[in-house]
């Protein structure tokens, strides 16, 4: 039998899952929508995806006796669920996109710069000359301000990380990692507070055995 401390620490996971996958479900909806009513619409109904996801368990262990609604709710259950993975699997993916675009940008800029840094202090050896000694200290510069942004780094160093243990490629490793994250939240979100909340079935009660005792006013007596 679970103790109490561990259906609370269930329950604070559960809430812990629930809250981030209708955060993810929220953000990325909205960001559908053309106009701000569509945009709180789309919103809504991935929270409410969410939400159905923790409560179709609880709703298919109570009906589990009639079948057509039992089957209903599992149908709707695979529908919310399979929504809400592919919002959670969009909001990875542009956040991670964004990132990685970002770390590029720095990176491609960083390169440009140590080229131009090089053809600069290369022209000035051949020339002998220092007018380009403004221009070189700016790169150099430059150069400082784009390593402190990590652009001497991969811009997505796990996925490299792993695709040099792998036989995959960073790209893939990268998709594998977006599917990862958002299984991991909706089926903790769905799954969870059910796991924390159902009780554990009571094994049945021993089958009494009946007793014979002497009756002394006649013959036997059964208690």
């Amino acid at each position: 039998m679970e103790s109490p401390d561990m259906r609370r620490l269930g329950i604070l996971v559960a809430v812990g899952f629930l809250l981030a996958s209708a955060f993810m479900n929220f953000q990325y909806g909205h960001s559908l929508g053309r106009s701000a009513l569509e945009a709180w619409v789309y919103g809504l109904v991935g929270v409410l995806a969410v939400a159905c996801n923790a409560l179709c368990p609880f709703f298919m262990l109570w009906h589990r006796r009639r079948r057509a609604l039992l089957a209903g709710v599992a149908v709707l259950w695979l529908l919310c669920l399979t929504y809400s993975l592919t919002s959670a699997i969009g909001f990875a993916a542009e956040n991670r996109q964004a990132l990685v675009g970002g770390r590029e940008a720095v990176r491609a800029n960083y390169e440009t710069t140590i080229k131009q840094l090089s053809e600069l202090e290369e022209k000035r050896l051949k020339l002998n000359t220092t007018r380009f000694d403004n221009r070189i200290d700016g790169l150099r510069e430059e150069l400082k301000k784009l390593r402190g942004k990590g652009g001497h780094l991969d811009s997505d160093p796990q996925s490299v990380a792993i695709a040099t243990l792998t036989f995959l490629k960073p790209e893939d490793v990268r998709t594998a990692l977006l599917f990862i994250f958002a299984v991991m939240v909706e089926f903790g979100a769905a799954l969870v507070l059910f796991a924390a909340l159902s009780s554990e079935p009571r094994a049945p009660a021993p089958a009494t055995v009946p007793r014979w005792r002497p009756n002394w006013r006649g013959g036997a007596r059964k208690d």
